[in-house]
C-alpha cells in the first residue's frame, strides 16, 4: 500500500507582505500553530495504516523545512527526504515578487494568473506572458515521475507550497492539465493507491475503526 499525503506549509511572514516564491520566510506564530494543529491527523493516519512514514520536503525554504522538522519529530523521522523532482515550479521573472510588483511589471501576466487560479483559464496564457516561467507540462511529468517512485507499504508526507502541491494532487486524481488546487496553510490532503489509482481520503476517514482497504 502506497499513501501519499500533502501539507502545505504554515503560515510565513512572507506570506504576509503577498510574496511568490523567493527566498522564503520563518513561520509565524500563527503558522507554529497551523502545523500543530495539522500533527494530529497525520497522527491519526499514522495509527490507522501502521505504515513506515517519510517526510519530503519540496525546497530548503525556512517555512517548509519548519514545518518539516514539526512534522518529522512527531512521527519519529530522524531526517528529511528531497528529490530533485520534487520543487516548486520555476516562476520566472515572477519569483521573489510582491503581488503589487507583479501588477507594476507584468499587469497581464498576473491577469492570467489570476484566472487559472480561479479556474477560469489553464496556466498556458500565464507560462507564456511570465519570462522564464517553467512549462507546466515539464512540471506535470517531472512530479508524475517523483509521485511513481515512492516507497510501497510506506505513508510519504509531502510538504511543500500551494503550487507543487497543486500539482501532486493533480497527479494523484490522474487530472492531465495543471489545475490549481486551493490549499490552506498546514492543509493536509491525503491519498492511498487502489491498485493502479489513488483515492481521495479525508480526516472522518481516518477516525472511522472499519477498515476501507
Amino acid at each position: 500500500m502506497k499513501i501519499v499525503v500533502c501539507m502545505r506549509h504554515g503560515e510565513a511572514y512572507k506570506n504576509l507582505k503577498n510574496i511568490d516564491g523567493g527566498t522564503g520566510s520563518g513561520l509565524t506564530e500563527r503558522g507554529i500553530q497551523q502545523v500543530s494543529e495539522a500533527l494530529e491527523e497525520l497522527q491519526r493516519l499514522k495509527e490507522k495504516y501502521n505504515l513506515p512514514v517519510k517526510v519530503f520536503v519540496s525546497c530548503k525554504r525556512p517555512q517548509i523545512v519548519e514545518s518539516g522538522t514539526l512534522v518529522a519529530k512527531k512521527m519519529g523521522v530522524k531526517e528529511l527526504s528531497t528529490d530533485e523532482r520534487f520543487k516548486p515550479i520555476r516562476l520566472g521573472s515572477f519569483n521573489g515578487l510582491t503581488k503589487e510588483e507583479q501588477q507594476r511589471k507584468y499587469p497581464d501576466a498576473l491577469v492570467a494568473l489570476k484566472q487559472w487560479e480561479n479556474g477560469e483559464a489553464d496556466i498556458t496564457e500565464a507560462e507564456r506572458l511570465i519570462p522564464d516561467m517553467q512549462k507546466s507540462a515539464e512540471y506535470f511529468q517531472q512530479v508524475k515521475g517523483f509521485i511513481d517512485s515512492l516507497d510501497d507499504d510506506c505513508i510519504s508526507i509531502l510538504i511543500g507550497t500551494r503550487s507543487d502541491l497543486s500539482c501532486v494532487i493533480n497527479v494523484l486524481n490522474e487530472n492531465v492539465q495543471y489545475k490549481c488546487n486551493k490549499m490552506d496553510f498546514a492543509q493536509v490532503v491525503a491519498a492511498v493507491e487502489k491498485g493502479k489509482h489513488f483515492e481521495m481520503i479525508n480526516d472522518e476517514s481516518l477516525q472511522d475503526e472499519d477498515e476501507r482497504y
